[in-house]
């Protein structure tokens, strides 16, 4: 997606950094160079020690029902800096490329990725499932070679429908051994692929769910934010996250609203997610806090949510696992440009859902035909009537006599 254009392009890994110190997650260090458009404070609004969206997800509480062990995410990616690993803030496994990478490790967005699906700091968490383990599937190279194409960017090696393709297929051949339940890709391209498509078709039918960014607005020419807002009927969403089967994801402003200017939204958005502030891991294992909106970041919460629900429900399939996630999402009645709403991680894990054998949402059955008449109530026979009816005669004619007696009675005294 847009976020490796974002001015992470040209941060390169050169030399180790030094690790932060284990009890705290630094309140200052910003996660590479943020868009200038699009920078927000990113220190949290309560204490320097937990990450921004750790409060709005409740991730301590949900913590306490999953982490995500067992669970394995594939991160297609520009690769994950080892010394995250080596560090042992990353449950790390092995990682592959596919061809044509450079050697060397350029750009940090694959780090910072992993980091906010899995990273922890000791016994602090950092990523929404902090103890999956990252398999990284290096698609794209960093600095001015990784691009997102909204035009024709001919001769620039980067991001391409075939290398996630490759990616794709890739971490399928892996996924048995790595246990591979996650597909993240925090990128996107602008035109439909047809191996892209039955790349994504073949991860389904693996049992492995593909977590995609919605893309992040392109820049507007004149500086102004308005000029690139979000007009009513326009659909924009890019590839794989435009596909039906694959869970799409934009992202949320601090004060937990959305901004059509900076991330895609509208048709084909099916959650969000909460960024800024996020502490995260970048470059030698080091902890840096995410400033700027972007839906990559996003997207790797939502992944993390996933590994969640793969190790709590460990028969799910991935539209089950795509249900969950979007039936539990907080949004505004109606229709949403952000989809369903915000991810909510405790009601996920706990709701009691009504899903159908394909693993969407069951629903009431429509009623077709209209219901048979009511029969006409039956009434039960009166064995008094005879009696009732006889006094009713015996009444009437003894109150006939009382009053022909009172008509007659002035007569007879006359008469005496």
């Amino acid at each position: 997606m847009r976020g490796l254009a974002l001015a992470l392009a040209g941060s390169v890994l050169v030399a180790p950094a030094p690790v932060a110190a284990a009890d705290e997650v630094p309140d200052d260090e910003v996660c590479g160079q943020a868009r200038p458009d699009r920078d927000y404070d990113p220190r949290p609004r309560d204490v320097a020690d937990e990450s921004s969206v750790a409060a709005p997800l409740r991730l301590a509480e949900a913590h306490r029902i999953a982490t995500g062990d067992g669970v394995g995410v594939a991160v297609i990616d520009t690769g994950i800096d080892p010394g995250v690993g080596a560090s042992g803030r990353l449950r790390l496994r092995d990682g592959s490329a596919v061809p044509g990478m450079k050697k060397a490790l350029f750009d940090i967005h694959g780090t910072l990725v992993a980091g906010l699906v899995a990273g922890h700091l000791d016994e602090r968490d950092l990523g929404v499932a902090p103890d999956a383990h990252v398999v990284p599937i290096r698609v794209a190279d960093g600095g001015q070679a990784v691009v997102e194409s909204y035009g024709d960017d001919e001769g620039l090696r980067g991001v391409t429908a075939a290398n996630i393709a490759a990616g794709i297929r890739l971490a399928l051949q892996r996924a048995d051994r790595d246990q591979i339940k996650v597909i993240n890709i925090s990128l996107s391209v602008r035109t439909q692929d047809d191996a892209l498509d039955r790349a994504v078709r073949e991860a389904e039918r693996a049992g492995i769910l593909v977590v995609a960014a919605a893309g992040n607005r392109p820049q507007a020419e004149s500086g102004d934010s308005d000029d690139n807002a979000f007009e009513p009927g326009e659909d924009r969403l890019p590839w794989p996250a435009r596909t039906d089967s694959v869970l799409a994801v934009t992202a949320l402003a601090p004060d937990l609203s959305l901004d059509p200017a900076a991330v895609e939204t509208g048709p084909g958005v099916d959650v969000s997610a909460p960024v800024v502030g996020a502490a995260t891991l970048g470059p030698e294992a080091t902890v840096c806090r995410v400033a700027d909106l972007a839906t990559s970041w996003a997207t790797a919460e939502v992944s993390g949510l996933a590994a969640l629900l793969f190790e709590t429900f460990p028969d799910i399939t991935p539209e089950e696992v795509r249900t969950r996630i979007i039936a539990t999402a907080r949004g505004s009645a109606g229709a949403s440009l952000e989809g369903a709403g915000m991810v909510q991680p405790v009601a996920a894990l706990t709701a009691e859902l009504a899903v159908d054998d394909d693993g969407r949402l069951a629903t009431m059955e429509t009623q077709v035909d209209p219901p048979p008449p009511l029969d006409t109530p039956r009434v039960a026979p009166d064995e008094l009537a005879d009696a009732r009816s006889s006094l009713r005669w015996w009444a009437l004619g003894a109150g006939g006599a009382l009053v022909l007696a009172l008509l007659l009675r002035p007569l007879v005294a006359r008469r005496h």
